[in-house]
């Protein structure tokens, strides 16, 4: 999954343990299908953060044992208070650098 390899290529600045990594990689990838649907914020953070989604991660993310919903509460806390979810106004953002970006443009200027 390249959510996965984008969200671990900014590892190195966010310092994020293995199991913040993994809840983060989920909402990663849930803004990416919600924004690829056409949704624009605050939709997409209503669907992301909404209770059935947060059921629907926690089942993904409990392989030995099932996540409780305080776990990944804490979870989302500890992304917040590393900036990671960003709260706005009205909904909860993610930092611009975790958008995945799907295509690479490069701009070359050539100085004479």
């Amino acid at each position: 999954m390249f959510v996965k390899a984008h969200v671990t290529l900014f590892n190195g600045l966010l310092k994020l343990t293995n199991s913040e990594l993994r809840v983060l990689e989920e909402v990663v990838w849930e803004f990416y299908k919600a924004s690829k649907e056409g949704q624009k914020q605050p939709y997409i953070s209503q669907y992301v953060f909404s209770p059935q989604m947060r059921q629907t991660i926690r089942e993904r993310l409990s392989t030995e044992k099932e996540m409780s919903e305080y776990s990944l509460n804490n979870f989302f806390k500890g992304l917040r208070d590393k900036r990671v979810l960003i709260p706005r106004k009205d909904y909860v953002d993610i930092d611009p650098k975790l958008y995945p970006v799907t295509e690479l443009t490069f701009k070359y200027q050539i100085d004479e």
